[in-house]
């Protein structure tokens, strides 16, 4: 089975671990340039469609997490994810522009802290992608 995201890198897709339970979204958003003439009436030129995905994961170890993480750090990078809308699993690929990590993304580490590593036994990860 095709995972839910997966992250382009060397030329492959490296699959991440399941979304929490509701802990997946993606909206089509339309870009717009919009004016008005000189009647007043209000002109709108579409310019492109793009996809904002939000994903979460709850209880991901540290592993994980610093997977994600590193797979999501570049400016840039190609996506493998499962659209909502169409229920059909689409490709963003670098070479097209690919997505990148928006603001706002969220770790939250709980459980006993380990000194000896600097590590918490599980972690929750919410972080937003933005296609370019």
């Amino acid at each position: 089975m095709t995972a839910v995201l997966a992250i382009e890198s060397g030329g492959s897709y490296i699959d991440l671990p399941t979304p929490a339970y509701t802990g997946y979204s993606n909206v089509i958003e339309e870009l717009t340039r919009a004016d008005r003439n000189i009647n007043g009436f209000l002109i709108k030129e579409h310019v492109a469609w793009k996809q904002t995905i939000e994903v979460e994961w709850k209880a991901i170890t540290a592993g994980e997490k610093n997977l994600i993480l590193s797979l999501t750090s570049a400016n840039s990078f190609g996506i493998r994810f499962f659209d909502m809308m169409t229920e059909t699993v689409q490709y963003i690929s670098a070479a097209a522009g690919g997505v990148y990590r928006g603001t706002g993304m969220k770790i939250k580490g709980y459980g006993k802290f380990d000194s000896t590593n600097n590590t918490f036994p599980y972690y929750d990860l919410s972080i937003s992608l933005i296609e370019r």
